[in-house]
C-alpha cells in the first residue's frame, strides 16, 4: 500500500508540473520530461487551471500563517523583566535520610510534600518569603504505599487533602491531618501511575498510568469519589494538565503525534478535540510530551520533550 501510494504521488507530481510547462508554453522542457517520466502529458487528463501556483501559493500562506503565529508567542517572553533563579536560598537535605526523592509539591503558604522511592511521603513547612534565612520544619514521615511514589497534587481547596499516585499501580486520597491518613484507595490501573491531578474545581481528579488509560474520578453526596471515566490510548500516558480556573485537561502519550483534550466540568470526561503535534499535520511522532502547563492566562501550552526541545 505504501510503494502504491509513492507511486500515485509521483504520477501527481509530474501531472503537476507538466500542466504548468503545458500552460506557459515550455514546449521543449515538456517533451524532456515526458522522455525522463515515461509520463505522456494529455490535454484532456488537464488539472483545474493553474493548479500547481494555487498550491505553492497555499503553502506560501501557511508558512506565513506559522511565522506570525511563532512570533506573537515568543512576545510572551519579551515582556519579561529579566529576572531569573540565579542562587540557593532553601535546601531540604534532611528530609530524605538517603532516600531518593522522586517528586516534590508545595502548597502557597509553604507546606511542602515529597514522595519517596520507597513508598513515603515526607511533609515539612517552609518559611516564606524564601530569603537566605528561611528555615525548614523538622519533617514528618508516613508509609503509604508499597510501591514508589511517584506523583502528588494537592487538593486546590483543601490543603490538608493529598492525591498520590504510586509505582505499586494504586491511586491514594489522604488526609494529612489525621493519624491514618488514608481516606480512599483505587486500584484501577494495572501499571504504575504516573500522574495524578485535581480538577482546579476540586470536584474531580484524573490519573494516567502506563497502561496506556486515563481515569476520571468525581465527588459523591457523601464526600467520597467514584470512578467515572477509562480513556484508553494507544501509548503510556506520560503527561496530563488542566487549564487554569477550568475542568478542562491535556493528556500527552508516548509514540502518539496528538495532544488529547477533554472537559470534565460535567463530572464526566468529554473529549472537545485532538490537536496534532506536527505544523504539516502528518502522523509522524517527532517526540514525546513529556509534561504539559499552560501559561497564566491559559493561551498557550508549553510541551517539555523528551529531547532538547520545548
Amino acid at each position: 500500500l505504501l510503494a502504491l501510494k509513492m507511486a500515485m504521488e509521483r504520477k501527481r507530481v509530474i501531472k503537476l508540473i507538466s500542466q504548468y510547462l503545458y500552460e506557459h508554453d515550455f514546449p521543449l522542457t515538456l517533451k524532456a520530461l515526458e522522455a525522463e517520466s515515461g509520463s505522456i502529458f494529455r490535454g484532456e487528463s488537464i488539472l483545474k487551471t493553474g493548479e500547481l501556483e494555487s498550491i505553492l501559493d497555499e503553502h506560501e500562506q501557511s508558512r506565513q500563517e506559522r511565522m506570525r503565529y511563532a512570533s506573537s508567542v515568543f512576545e510572551l517572553f519579551e515582556q519579561g523583566k529579566g529576572e531569573y533563579v540565579q542562587k540557593l536560598l532553601c535546601s531540604t537535605e534532611d528530609f530524605s535520610d538517603g532516600e531518593n526523592l522522586l517528586v516534590v509539591r508545595m502548597t502557597r503558604d509553604g507546606g511542602i510534600v515529597l514522595g519517596s522511592s520507597k513508598g513515603k511521603i515526607i511533609m515539612g513547612e517552609v518559611s516564606l518569603p524564601l530569603t537566605e534565612d528561611s528555615t525548614t520544619s523538622i519533617p514528618t514521615e508516613r508509609n503509604i504505599c508499597k510501591g514508589a511514589v511517584l506523583c502528588l497534587d494537592f487538593h486546590p481547596k483543601q490543603r490538608n487533602i493529598l492525591l498520590c499516585g504510586s509505582m505499586d499501580r494504586s491511586v491514594l486520597v489522604l488526609d494529612l491531618e489525621k493519624e491514618d491518613p488514608l481516606v480512599q484507595k483505587f486500584q484501577n490501573h494495572s501499571k504504575y501511575v504516573v500522574r495524578c491531578l485535581w480538577a482546579p474545581s476540586g470536584s474531580s481528579f484524573v490519573t494516567g498510568s502506563y497502561d496506556r488509560t486515563v481515569c476520571t474520578y468525581s465527588k459523591c453526596s457523601d464526600g467520597s469519589y467514584q470512578k467515572k471515566d477509562v480513556l484508553r490510548f494507544k501509548g503510556a500516558v506520560e503527561a496530563l494538565c488542566f487549564k487554569e480556573e477550568l475542568d478542562i485537561f491535556v493528556v500527552g502519550i508516548r509514540d502518539d503525534n496528538m495532544l488529547h483534550c477533554y472537559d470534565l466540568s460535567s463530572g464526566s470526561a468529554l473529549k472537545l478535540c485532538d490537536i496534532n503535534l506536527n505544523s504539516f499535520g502528518d502522523n509522524y511522532v517527532s517526540f514525546t510530551p513529556m509534561h504539559l502547563s499552560f501559561s497564566p492566562g491559559g493561551k498557550c501550552l508549553l510541551i517539555s520533550t523528551g529531547f532538547s526541545l520545548f
